[in-house]
This record gives structure tokens, sequence and C-alpha cells, in this order.
């Protein structure tokens, strides 16, 4: 059974209590409501997200921008210190020529003392055979004894000297090193 209103409000008649919205205008008004309501709480939270996501974003990006920053820092003290390395080993290798050709020389200025004090031991033995020649044959001996032993011992010096010379070569070299002694 139908009422009198019901009958009006679905033929489009107006009704006795006058202009009324229909119910089902109302709810639907308010479940748009409670859509642009929820909407809108979502969409706040949403915007809150999206910047704190913004927020994280730029901060990734400041320090990807740093760590740029410090790889290439990195990189050229690399470089550096690959410099530093190459000019060390350079200077060592020439620091090793300059030894081995100081190690020549003392070599051969021990070989030089040698055939020198040969020689010293020579004369000292033809003297000590020689003992009963003439006082001239024997001054000439002790003369050449005595010139001989000079020589050796400027030759003990200039060996003092080229070692001394080695070492503070080699000191300047290799900084820190102790020079050996003469």
């Amino acid at each position: 059974m139908e009422t009198d209103l019901e009958s009006a409000a679905w033929k489009g008649e107006p009704s006795v209590r006058g202009n009324t919205t229909p119910l089902w205008v109302w709810l639907v008004m308010i479940a748009l409501g409670a859509i642009a309501i929820y909407a809108g709480y979502e969409a706040l939270g949403r915007n809150q997200l999206y910047q704190e996501a913004e927020s994280a974003r730029a901060a990734l990006a400041r320090d990807k921008d740093r760590l740029q920053a410090n790889a290439v820092d990195l990189n050229r003290q690399l470089d550096d210190a690959n410099r530093r390395n190459d000019a060390t080993e350079a200077a060592l290798k020439q620091s090793r020529a300059d030894t081995a050709a100081a190690s020549a020389q003392i070599n051969d200025l021990q070989g030089q003392v040698t055939k020198l004090q040969g020689q010293v031991t020579d004369l000292q033995g033809k003297a000590a055979t020689l003992e009963g020649a003439a006082a001239t044959a024997d001054a000439d001996a002790k003369q050449a004894t005595v010139a001989l032993q000079k020589e050796v011992e400027s030759l003990k010096a200039e060996l003092a000297e080229t070692q001394k010379k080695l070492a503070a070569a080699l000191a300047q070299q290799t900084p820190g090193a102790t020079p050996p002694p003469p």
C-alpha cells in the first residue's frame, strides 16, 4: 500500500508537506560529505608522506653530492700518492745507481791500496834481505818505504773521504737514514 506522500513523491507531484528534499538525496549528500572528509584526510596523509619523501630525497641528494665530492677528493689524493710513489721509486733507483758507482770506486781504491800494500811489503822484504848492503841503498829503501806509506795514507784518506761522500749522498737520497761509520 502506497501512501499519498509516497505516490506524490514518485509521480513528481508536490507533496503536502511542502518542498522537502527526499531522504535518499540527504543520504547521498551525507555519504558524499563523508567520502570528501575521508578523501581530504587521505590527501593530507599522502601529502605528509610526499613531503617526507621529498625531504628524504633532498637529504639523499645532498649526501650523494657530498659523497661524490669525497670520491673526487680521494681520487685526487690517490693520484698525488701515486706520483709521490713514482718519484720515490725513481729517487731510489738513482740512489742505487749512485751506490753501485760509489761501491765500484771504493773497490777500485781498495784494490789500489792492496796493490800498494803489497808493494810496501815487497819493498820491506827486499830491505830485510839487503840489510848488509851499503848505507846509500838503505837510505833509498827507507825513502821509498816512506813515500809508499805516504801514498797509502793518502789513498786511505781519499778512500775515507769517498766513503763520507757516499754516506752523505745516501743520507740525502734517503731521508731519516743514518750514514754508516767511515
